[in-house]
């Protein structure tokens, strides 16, 4: 274990984590990002079985990517702090891989949730996109879209999210596939979010509802 007070930053290579006590203290949070030369990939946080409790981490990648996973496939992993992503950045597995604190996505880029991950805290996406590549990924996660988010779907992909939240600002788009939303969705709500996500009959609508796929 360690007991360190500061920041824990990875800036490129895997950091894997070998008991649940190896990124000190969560006074102040872990960051994984990427360095300003385009040639060094991103960083990436193995959680490698362990559950963390309390603790923030920013996930922070720029065209190169970041990503928080579990590498270790028989044994589940879990993140119980907020976690916030901005740029390119993927949770994922290999291995079971849970998001039990809130998660959120700013500025420009795109948060893929991959197979793997499961978030059963809240979503918020206040700028950028994040595209559920899971079909569990966001089964237990209400997602609200802001004004300036995006949440989307990997191609064909049919999915389930806990609730959603479409008339927030932000835009939901099915793409070529198909969402179930489990709770948490009036029919009034989800009529409006359709005829909105239309705009001018040809799904261009800026928030809402629509479907990339159909207005190609």
């Amino acid at each position: 274990a360690n007991t360190y007070n500061g920041d824990t930053v990875v800036v490129s290579g895997t950091l894997r984590l070998g008991n649940s006590q190896a990124l000190g203290s969560t006074a102040a949070g872990t960051i994984v990002t990427s360095s300003t030369l385009a040639a060094i990939p991103g960083g990436v946080l193995d959680l490698y079985g362990q559950s963390i409790q309390g603790e923030s981490l920013v996930l922070s990648g720029s065209s190169r990517g970041v990503a928080l996973v579990n590498s270790r496939t028989g044994s589940a992993a879990s993140w119980s702090g907020p976690v916030t992503a901005s740029g390119t950045a993927t949770i994922g597995g290999p291995g079971p891989l849970t998001i039990a604190g809130t998660l959120t996505k700013i500025g420009s880029g795109t948060l893929t949730v991959a197979d793997g991950a499961v978030v059963t805290g809240s979503t918020s996406i206040q700028g950028g996109g994040v595209q559920l590549a899971s079909a569990s990924g966001l089964a237990g996660s209400r997602v609200t879209p802001l004004a300036g988010g995006t949440l989307s779907l990997a191609p064909y992909l049919q999915a389930s999210i806990g609730g959603l939240a479409p008339l927030a600002g932000g835009l939901t788009d099915v793409g070529s596939g198909m969402v179930t939303v489990t709770a948490g969705l009036p029919a009034a709500d989800m009529v409006t979010a359709l005829l909105t996500g239309l705009g001018d009959g040809s799904w261009n609508g800026s928030s809402g509802i629509t479907s990339s796929t159909a207005a190609a």
